[in-house]
């Protein structure tokens, strides 16, 4: 399995954010998980990690709990030991080497169709690692760096999982400047959403965006709420 990690594999400059500061934001995001998923409270469950695990993704996922429902929107369980049983098998179903393996790494997704798996790389930064994606695709087996940082993928999901209800547009170009001077409600889990009003938000359109550009989109709980936005910044 070819490897290109060092293609592409750039870790994000920025400072990873303390433990402390990924619980505040972790609890504040499953306040509004709770507020727009009607069972979210009552189907979440807890998750516990072991004790030698990063404690910043330890933090976040004591806050946010699983909800099974957030694996149609490319996350996984977390657990390590988890991961320990379902990746081998995965690169034994297609003949793969596993000598590329992290030491540590746990599981972000699988591919329902069966195209590879993403998995962390923590060995490289355990507190916010990056995801490294895995292609089974014919005569493309490879592993690549696919995001920068383990935790803002999950918020990704988690943020597009408690939208997926609302109304969604499109960004147009000429909107990308007036929605980045937004509220940011999550500025170590998601830099990238906005919060516009309080029907009105513009979240990644999927866990893998690492940067604010036209791969987000607005979400709103009613067109009206787009219409006014439009009108009182145009």
């Amino acid at each position: 399995m070819r490897d290109i990690r060092q293609d592409g594999g750039v870790l994000d400059s920025r400072a990873v954010a303390a433990p402390r500061a990924v619980a505040g934001e972790a609890t504040r995001l499953r306040r509004l998980l709770g507020e727009r998923l009607p069972d979210y409270e009552r189907a979440a469950v807890a998750v516990e990690l072991a004790d030698d695990d990063p404690p910043a993704i330890r933090a976040f996922w004591a806050a946010t709990g699983w909800y099974e429902p957030f694996a149609d929107f490319r996350l996984h369980r977390p657990e390590a030991e988890l991961a320990r049983t379902v990746v081998p098998a995965l690169l034994a179903e297609h003949g793969a080497a596993g000598d590329w393996l992290p030491k540590r790494y746990r599981l972000v997704d699988v591919d329902p169709d069966g195209f590879g798996f993403r998995i962390t790389d923590e060995d490289r930064r355990p507190d916010d690692p990056p995801v490294l994606g895995v292609s089974f695709d014919p005569g493309a087996d490879l592993v690549e760096q696919e995001h920068p940082r383990y935790l803002v993928w999950c918020a990704n999901a988690m943020l597009a999982a408690a939208h997926d209800s609302w109304h969604r547009s499109g960004l147009k170009p000429g909107e990308l400047s007036r929605v980045a001077r937004g509220e940011v409600p999550f500025h170590a889990l998601s830099p990238v959403t906005r919060c516009l009003d309080e029907d009105l938000w513009a979240v990644p359109a999927h866990a893998g965006v690492a940067e604010f550009e036209e791969h987000c989109c607005l979400v709103h709980r009613e067109p009206e709420a787009l219409d006014r936005w439009r009108q009182r910044t145009a």
